[in-house]
């Protein structure tokens, strides 16, 4: 059985910092994060995502808890309110990010949104299998980066 490694939203922003490499820039539609919902019949408000680079934020986008829930497939979790997957935020407009360039992803709770022990939305922190490269080992699995795919028009980028 695989277990999920989860940092919960509460009522700070979870941030995933990366850097462009591979000679040239990073051209961007969408963003998947890998989230997990716990209890979430009960849950309300939104998440919003910024993209940040250079302390400036050049993207923010807004989902609500029922449109992210409507991305998961749940005919599993019929009788359990629990789920876990990818989740696509489109950025509507295209954006680049040059090469070398260090930029995060900023995912807060908004609009409603609370964390309470018993149900809340998280962030996976994958420990098998990671789908992004990573420098060096890190001390503990807790400091894994969050599981994250960028996507341009067609097809994964990282």
């Amino acid at each position: 059985m695989t277990k999920l490694l989860i940092e919960e939203l509460k009522s700070s922003t979870l941030v995933q910092v990366d850097t462009v490499r591979g000679g040239e820039r990073l051209r961007l539609n969408s963003v998947r994060l890998w989230l997990v919902g716990f209890n979430t019949p009960s849950l309300t408000g939104s998440l919003q995502l910024n993209l940040v680079k250079n302390s400036t934020t050049f993207k923010t986008i807004t989902q609500s808890i029922a449109s992210i829930k409507a991305q998961i497939d749940l005919s599993l979790a019929t009788n359990h309110p629990h789920w876990h997957g990818w989740v696509k935020f489109d950025l509507q407009t295209p954006s680049a990010i040059e090469e070398g360039t260090e930029w995060s992803m900023e995912l807060s709770g908004i609009s409603g949104y609370s964390f309470i022990n018993n149900s809340y939305i998280g962030w996976v922190k994958p420990h098998e299998d990671l789908p992004n490269d990573i420098d060096g080992l890190p001390a503990s699995v807790l400091l894994n980066p969050f599981g994250y795919q960028l996507w341009n028009w067609t097809k994964r980028v990282r």
